[in-house]
């Protein structure tokens, strides 16, 4: 039915499809599933959309999203039932020969389960592992439905298992190569808070955080107060700051250093007639003269040669 509109009103099509492209990656959803691009990748033209049973499809083992939330599951299954499913899945044929892969469109296929249909429109393309991992990646990226952790491992998977550097893995997805970086960079943390940032107990913005901190203990400790005291990413980072600032030390006397204060003291309460309380750290101190009646303190300002009246 979109197709049709389409054909029948192509400003709409080319404002829909600027539209699309204006989110950032420059190789996105659109321009791997659009019609120019599969007519250009077949030379067939427009490639034709069949319907497929649901049972025929098999999810992408290699799939970068591993979490399905059951509640938006449950919404695009309502809306599937109303509206049925606008955009066709994208999928390979299976290795085993028998059925197909999903490529892009896993959510869609799952939804479509809840829904009760038994088949769903796909468009089948053949493509290399490659292909199929980059577009999975890049369709849910565009559709901002992978955690940092599952976008992580996907670049990471794309970098080693197909010999890519981060800059054309930047070029490829149409991210920014410091981007890509800050994301790799996740993967550094402890599998326990991988797992947090994962379940969506921190944020991405706190992991980065976490990440300037020295030791495992310390990173976890500190995530451990994120989820129990409710701290802010802002809030996390004082706190990180705070740990890596390096506490003063305070060098405590020794015995005899003790004694050697407590003989200065006596000494001065002696030559003073009064008592006095000395102490002295690092080659620095206070002497503490006390007085019991102002008739004392008199007698201490002629000692010490400050009475007005002399």
């Amino acid at each position: 039915m979109s197709q049709s509109k389409n054909r029948s009103n192509p400003a709409q099509a080319k404002t829909e499809s600027k539209k699309t492209t204006g989110r950032g990656l420059g190789r996105g959803l659109n321009a791997l599933l659009g019609a120019e691009t599969l007519s250009a990748a077949t030379g067939t033209g427009v490639e034709q959309v069949k319907k497929v049973k649901l049972n025929d499809l098999s999810p992408n083992q290699d799939q970068p999203r591993q979490n399905f939330d059951p509640e938006r599951l449950q919404e695009l299954a309502d809306s599937i039932s109303k509206n049925g499913i606008v955009q066709p899945l994208l999928v390979v044929p299976a290795r085993t020969g028998r059925g197909y892969t999903i490529v892009a469109g896993e959510r869609r296929w799952r939804a479509a389960r809840l829904a009760g249909l038994t088949d769903v429109p796909v468009i089948i393309r053949a493509l290399d592992d490659k292909e199929v991992q980059r577009i999975a990646l890049i369709e849910n990226i565009n559709r901002e439905d992978l955690n940092q952790i599952e976008e992580a491992q996907a670049l990471q998977r794309l970098l080693t298992e197909h010999a890519m550097t981060q800059e054309e893995l930047a070029i490829d997805i149409g991210r920014s190569r410091s981007a890509i970086a800050n994301t790799l960079r996740l993967l550094n943390l402890p599998q326990a808070i991988q797992d947090r940032v994962r379940a969506g107990s921190i944020s991405a913005g706190h992991a980065r955080a976490l990440l300037a901190l020295k030791t495992e203990a310390e990173q976890i400790t500190l995530s451990d107060r994120i989820i129990s005291d409710g701290l802010s990413v802002r809030e996390t980072e004082r706190a990180v700051q705070r740990a890596l600032t390096p506490k003063a030390v305070r060098i405590e006397p020794n015995e005899a250093q003790k004694l050697s204060v407590k003989a200065t003291e006596l000494s001065i309460s002696k030559a003073l007639g009064t008592k006095v309380r000395f102490t002295y750290a690092d080659g620095k101190g206070s002497i503490l003269i006390r007085y019991k009646n102002l008739d004392e303190l008199q007698r201490l300002l002629e000692l010490f040669g400050a009475d007005e009246r002399s």
